[in-house]
């Protein structure tokens, strides 16, 4: 009996040993997987949630002033052509929904390298800004075609209606306006006099725009 009971002993010291952190350090657990036990699962990293601006109607419109000249507009898309280019200078007041009164203010460049229809002098492309009441811009970048419309009188024109209109994009600006964005669609309808070289016309922005 006095042995069975040491040995007993002796079991449920070894037993103690290996489930006591205390004794794992001694030497019991030399791996040391009792006084170190795994470290639950690290939390999963977050990822940065990307919020996508509400985009509204948007729409400028004004009547402007529109002068022509020869070659590209000095800075933007299109400043070569290899046939010969002309370039619209836009500038006038126009009225934003949303965003009040501003300034508009543009260069286009017609490039007639590549005219397929005989009734357009050439594809457009250019930028264009905004200027509104508090300093801030709203800057467009545009691409179209600048066509003829219609000679009047017919028997012996004297002034030419020709439509320019395509696309834009909001591309920012500065201010409030730096992170800008939206698209849409522009017309410039104009009457324009054989003999000179500035028209004044309507202008219109229609399309969607929101700030990030």
């Amino acid at each position: 009996m006095r042995g069975s009971w040491t040995t007993g002993l002796v079991s449920v010291a070894l037993a103690a040993s290996f489930l006591s952190p205390g004794v794992a350090r001694a030497g019991g657990d030399p791996l040391g997987f009792l006084a170190h036990p795994p470290a639950a699962a690290s939390a999963a990293v977050s990822q940065p949630q990307v919020v996508t601006p509400q985009l509204a109607k948007f729409q400028a419109s004004g009547r402007v002033t529109i002068a022509f000249s020869v070659g590209p507009c000095a800075s933007g898309p299109e400043q070569s052509c290899s046939s010969g280019c002309e370039q619209l200078q836009v500038t006038g007041p126009v009225t934003l929904s949303p965003g009040g009164k501003g300034n508009v203010s543009a260069c286009i460049t017609v490039d007639e390298s590549n005219v397929t229809n005989p009734l357009c002098f050439g594809d457009e492309q250019g930028n264009r800004t905004i200027t509104l009441q508090n300093g801030d811009t709203i800057t467009f970048a545009m691409g179209g075609h600048f066509c003829l419309a219609d000679l009047t009188p017919v028997a012996s024109p004297t002034s030419e209606i020709v439509m320019s209109t395509g696309g834009y994009a909001i591309n920012g600006g500065t201010g409030k306006q730096a992170s800008a964005v939206g698209t849409g669609q522009y017309s410039v309808p104009l009457t324009a006099t054989i003999s000179s070289t500035t028209s004044t016309s309507p202008f219109t922005l229609v399309g969607n725009y929101a700030k990030q």
